[in-house]
């Protein structure tokens, strides 16, 4: 894009207009400041390798992009389809009942609110946004693509390379997906969604797009509401200050392993306020709530859950199915001891710094199923809840050290050593009404403590008797009957 200086009062209005083209390498460039679609179709070829879409919405363009609240785009009951990427920048970005779809498996989505974002690459492979809680990316409603063609289903953005970031995110009734070409995944295939005060993601076309440093507030949130994330991506990543999600679910089919080249294929949730250096930082208030929601990875080769946060909470019918899962509340954050990756500690648990499981389930399964890991300052399992695993572990303290052990055809094993209490109260419980299936290795406690929390009825009170009325006898004489008799002679 040429750069631009530009004023809240540049406003690019477009309709019902159709933009088609096929055969050839295009861009469409749509810039000012405020930039409304309504109606509108971009269709671009999708075999033209330098063809796009880049709408902009910005008081300057010129590598880096800078922009107020005021400078929003908006796209309504719009498609754009096709081509090799598609870039949408500005203070607010606001998607209803719209469609994004980059057909380009080598390609990239990016939606991007922030006060400034800096762009380095044509990938998205080097994208920095600086934004506050105000800086909103908003995404609700499908495009209802039998308009175009009669099978196709409802749907919101379909790309293999995804990247939603801003102040604050919102996908409500949304649907999120893969192109739908390779059931079995693609390693460079991925969806990142992060909302903070500065986001730094980097990477490139042959390898993932990572976070590489992270600053937010619990403010910077990010809200699933009836959202689903569906196809093989091979990397999922979804963070913020804050992550809820209710009645939303992610379901993956991917099956392709790591690589030299790629991570090893991951579903991670993080609700933290920092993030440099292999270290994250978090604390109570920097939670991940799962209300009647479930995250599904079915393949044998797929990915792994790993839930990060100052706390975790799964509610309501929650599901989490996977071969590996590993939830983990710490206090002050996770610090590597090495670069192997294979020594963590989580230091600063309080007792707010809980996991909590009330009437859900989760469930390690496949033929290379692994473990399933629990560590915090707190785990109850409560209400209905069902917990299956081979190999459990939890543990529970003000600090927590977990050693990994890998060896070759083998699932790894952990050591963990935990130092301080969070309570003189059992710090790992299940209540009786809940269930834990599996081999379990305890840490804090010596075992997974059951309490029973059935109200103990109150006594039904015995009534007190009525006391019998005492009667004078008549024959008696006192001083007021004497009295009162003598008045009625």
């Amino acid at each position: 894009m040429l750069p631009l200086r530009l004023g809240k009062d540049n406003t690019v209005n477009i309709g019902a207009v159709q933009f088609v083209n096929n055969g050839r390498d295009t861009r469409m460039d749509i810039g000012g400041g405020v930039v409304n679609l309504t109606g509108t179709l971009i269709k671009l070829d999708d075999n033209a390798t330098e063809s796009g879409a880049y709408l902009v919405a910005a008081k300057s363009a010129d590598g880096t992009f800078t922009a107020d609240t005021d400078n929003a785009v908006t796209i309504k009951d719009s498609v754009i389809c096709g081509g090799a990427d598609a870039m949408v920048f500005g203070g607010k970005i606001d998607m209803t009942n719209s469609y994004i779809n980059v057909d380009k498996t080598t390609g990239a989505a990016l939606l991007a609110a922030g006060s400034k974002i800096v762009y380095a690459g044509d990938d998205a492979s080097d994208v920095t946004v600086t934004a506050s809680d105000g800086n909103t990316l908003t995404v609700s409603g499908m495009y209802d693509l039998s308009k175009v063609v009669s099978n196709l289903k409802p749907a919101t953005l379909h790309a293999d390379r995804l990247f939603l970031l801003g102040g604050k995110i919102s996908l409500t009734n949304a649907g999120i997906a893969t192109d739908d070409s390779s059931t079995a995944g693609r390693e460079s295939s991925q969806l990142l969604v992060f909302a903070g005060n500065d986001v730094h993601i980097a990477g490139g076309s042959d390898k993932h797009i990572g976070l590489m440093t992270y600053t937010g507030t619990d403010a910077n949130s990010v809200a699933l509401d009836n959202t689903k994330i569906t196809g093989s991506y091979h990397s999922i990543n979804l963070g913020g200050g804050q992550l809820n999600l209710l009645k939303s679910s992610v379901e993956s089919t991917n099956t392709v392993g790591g690589s030299k080249d790629y991570d090893d294929p991951c579903v991670e949730f993080h609700a933290l306020n920092g993030y440099k250096d292999k270290g994250f930082q978090s604390g109570s208030k920097n939670q991940v709530t799962m209300d009647n929601s479930s995250i599904t990875t079915t393949g044998q080769d797929g990915q792994e859950i790993d839930i990060i946060a100052g706390a975790v909470t799964l509610k309501n019918g929650s599901v989490l199915t996977s071969r590996d899962i590993e939830l983990a509340a710490v206090g002050s954050g996770i610090s590597s001891g090495n670069e192997n990756d294979n020594v963590l500690t989580m230091s600063g648990n309080t007792t707010a710094n809980a996991i909590k499981i009330a009437d859900s389930k989760l469930t390690v399964t496949g033929s290379n199923a692994t473990t399933l890991n629990l560590e915090g300052g707190l785990i109850n399992i409560t209400g209905t809840s069902k917990v299956e695993a081979p190999v459990i572990y939890a543990a529970a303290g003000q600090t927590i050290k977990q050693e990994t052990k890998e060896a070759a055809n083998t699932n790894p094993t952990y050591t963990y050593t935990v130092t301080g209490r969070t309570t003189t109260d059992p710090q790992i419980t299940r209540e009786k009404t809940a269930t834990v299936t599996g081999i379990v290795h305890t840490y804090g406690e010596d075992a997974i403590k059951v309490v029973d929390t059935t109200p103990t009825p109150t006594p039904t009170p015995t009534p007190t008797p009525t006391p019998t009325p005492t009667h004078a006898d008549p024959d008696a004489s006192t001083g007021n009957q004497q009295g009162y008799a003598g008045k009625c002679q």
